[in-house]
């Protein structure tokens, strides 16, 4: 039986529409803003005309925001890497970065965050980690 207080989390990957550089900047604003709103946890990465996010919360919120995503015109190609439930909330809150070509320091501390952030324990982890590590390296 679903309960309200089930956590779940969603990853996927995307491709962006032509979006320009500005549009790109107020989407991740906005998505931090409203997911830390209603208490959705994750991280929303641009890189090289790809989005990689991930989405983590209560099941019904997560669903229902995943439904949004999937209907936005920003972007095209959305493929669910991983849907699943999860005993506890990894992330505390929602945060973004933008990846520019070339911008290691920003590359490497994110690769950081997800090996330190080990808190799926089990394939999963590795996985999303072997997934932004091939984002960040395609967008150089």
């Amino acid at each position: 039986m679903q309960t309200s207080k089930e956590i779940k989390t969603i990853s996927y990957l995307s491709n962006s529409s032509k979006l320009d550089r500005e549009e790109i900047e107020e989407l991740l604003i906005d998505t931090m803003t409203n997911n830390n709103k209603i208490g959705i946890g994750g991280v929303l990465i641009y890189s090289n005309d790809t989005f990689f996010q991930i989405i983590e919360g209560h099941v019904e919120d997560v669903d229902r925001l995943f439904t949004k995503i999937e209907l936005d015109k920003r972007h095209f190609n959305v493929f669910k890497i991983f849907d699943k439930k999860v005993s506890i909330k990894k992330f505390k809150r929602f945060s973004f970065n933008y990846i520019e070509n070339n911008d290691e320091k920003i590359s490497n501390e994110l690769i950081s965050f997800l090996e330190i952030e080990d808190n799926f324990g089990d394939e999963t982890h590795e996985m999303l980690v072997g997934k932004v590590k091939t984002l960040i390296k395609d967008s150089k």
